[in-house]
């Protein structure tokens, strides 16, 4: 158990928005920030539907058949037993593909037969459970598809009918529901995903954040994600496809390069829910793990670090095979930026320690064995010292750690310290880094920097 593994979050925060709590408990302080952002920034799926004049239902219910269900009768039928209706097994329902000979619907009565409305084509169907890839490479999403006819679903689906709508608008929303971003925000606010469990719940997803409908039409970015999940129904989407629809959705998101860390490492932390990923979680960091941990904890302070005509150095020490730690180091020096990523030679831990003891003016092995870690700062320098399980060398954890890490005199020549309030803005969420950096730019030609 590391000190890492030790969570807070204040209660004026969860009251303000209950998401929060289980976010903080799978997430960190990116993952919080980027919540915040959404929520602020877009509407609900549940209030951009109400506005085209639609909503997510759930299916039809057959129970105890007590009610009337004739209306429903010669419709196409999607229940989730793969049966094809003539005795065999055929898949009926897979990302983005609905098969198109299921048989038809010639039950009288169900006990939840809903409206004839829940069932007009064009229709996105949402499958309750989240599914990984086969070769468990790609971490778990929604499985969403689009049916043009009409479709009468079990209540182990839900349903977006948009009859009287292009069929472009289904596309768009089958791209957006199996993105990545959508699988992180379940995973970080969702009732059910990642409790040990593999499932969706109506709710979740009618609160995901959605652009506008009418604009994201229009857009570029819009038509290019109505385009990939399109094509997605001629053939099962390679790792690449999976990468090009999730940038697509980012950048109708307009979400930054830690936003999309963030969001990309949701997939890695959702693929806990199954064993394989639990098991890769705790398998020793190797240094492509640790090198994405370094690139996302220099990419934090970049721009402050380049407007300061300054750069960090991330000093990785050569991983030891299976053994128990992982070392970085980040420096930070008078030079022409970027940041760059040097890998260095390992030395004994005890001597390590022993030199860190001496900079830092601390006690390195009592707090390593009492904390489980070591993240020190100091006006020139970041150590950080971590278990070497992948699951804490992560990118979005390296954000997170620069943002608790990097004092703002690191960033300054001098003697000198930053405006502190540089770093509660980057906790904040504050995203307009071109007015940061203008408004560093200014401090720098001034000769000096805020007092408040």
């Amino acid at each position: 158990m590391a000190l890492g593994n030790f969570k807070e979050l204040d209660t004026a925060s969860w009251m303000r928005q209950p998401e929060l709590l289980k976010c903080r408990l799978f997430g960190e302080e990116q993952d919080i920030a980027l919540l915040d952002y959404l929520k602020q920034k877009f509407r609900t799926l549940n209030t951009e539907l109400a506005s085209v004049s639609t909503a997510l239902r759930t299916g039809l219910t057959l129970g105890n058949r007590k009610g009337d269900a004739t209306f429903l009768e010669g419709m196409r039928r999607l229940w989730n037993d793969g049966s094809d209706g003539r005795g065999g097994f055929e898949p009926c329902f897979e990302r983005f593909r609905v098969r198109q000979n299921l048989p038809l619907f010639n039950d009288s009565h169900a006990e939840e037969p809903r409206t004839g409305g829940t069932f007009r084509a064009p229709l996105v169907i949402v499958k309750e459970g989240l599914e990984r890839s086969q070769d468990g490479q790609d971490g778990p999403r929604p499985v969403v598809a689009v049916a043009e006819e009409d479709t009468v679903f079990k209540n182990a689906f839900f349903g977006i009918s948009l009859a009287g709508h292009d069929v472009a608008m289904g596309h768009l929303l089958a791209g957006i529901l199996s993105s990545a971003l959508a699988s992180w925000y379940l995973l970080m606010t969702g009732s059910t995903f990642g409790l040990w469990k593999r499932l969706n719940r109506q709710a979740d997803i009618g609160s995901l954040p959605l652009p506008n409908l009418h604009e994201a039409m229009q857009e570029e970015t819009g038509k290019r994600i109505v385009e990939i999940a399109s094509n997605f129904r001629d053939a099962d989407p390679t790792e690449a496809d999976w990468r090009m629809l999730d940038e697509a959705v980012l950048d109708l998101y307009d979400l930054d390069d830690a936003e999309r860390t963030a969001v990309r490492d949701g997939l890695t932390r959702g693929s806990w829910q199954w064993k394989a990923g639990r098991m890769r979680s705790v398998a020793p960091a190797d240094m492509d793990d640790l090198q994405g941990y370094a690139s996302a904890f220099n990419s934090v302070f970049e721009d402050a670090f380049h407007a300061a005509n300054r750069r960090l150095r991330a000093e990785i020490f050569h991983p030891n095979g299976a053994g128990p730690l992982r070392v970085l180091r980040f420096v930070a020096e008078d030079a022409a930026p970027p940041s760059v990523i040097e890998q260095v030679a390992s030395q004994p831990l005890d001597r390590f320690l022993a030199e860190i003891e001496y900079r830092f003016d601390v006690d390195a092995n009592e707090r390593l064995s009492k904390q489980g870690e070591l993240r020190l700062a100091s006006r020139e320098e970041v150590v950080v010292v971590k278990p070497a399980a992948r699951r804490h060398w992560l990118g979005v954890v390296g954000t997170s750690d620069a943002w608790a890490l990097l004092p703002g005199n690191m960033v300054r020549r001098g003697d000198t310290a930053v405006d502190e309030d540089l770093a509660l803005r980057y906790r904040a969420g504050y995203r307009d880094l071109a007015a940061l950096e203008a408004e560093l730019e200014g401090w720098t030609e001034a000769g000096a920097w805020p007092e408040d």
